[in-house]
């Protein structure tokens, strides 16, 4: 496999990595406004989603409303794992 060549999936895998963070990023972004409103039912459903693509942010959102009881029963387990 030539230098090209590498380069070239290089950059194939940057953009998709790019492409794909500013897919999620209007999603989180849903996720945070309506965890905002109150709306903690639809929040976590999205901020779920999200999390099993392995959005960090996400992650830390769900965790955060498991150890605080926000529309779900308060369970630190959960909220650390």
């Amino acid at each position: 496999m030539g230098m090209e060549t590498t380069l070239i999936r290089v950059v194939v895998i940057l953009l998709f990595i790019v492409f794909a963070t500013v897919c999620h990023a209007d999603d989180l972004e849903k996720g945070i406004t309506t965890y905002e409103q109150g709306d903690y039912p639809e929040a976590l459903f999205i901020f779920q989603s999200l999390a099993e693509k392995g959005v960090a942010e996400a992650c830390y959102y769900v965790g955060q409303m498991y150890y605080f009881g926000e529309g779900v029963q308060e369970n630190v387990s959960e909220a650390i794992s």
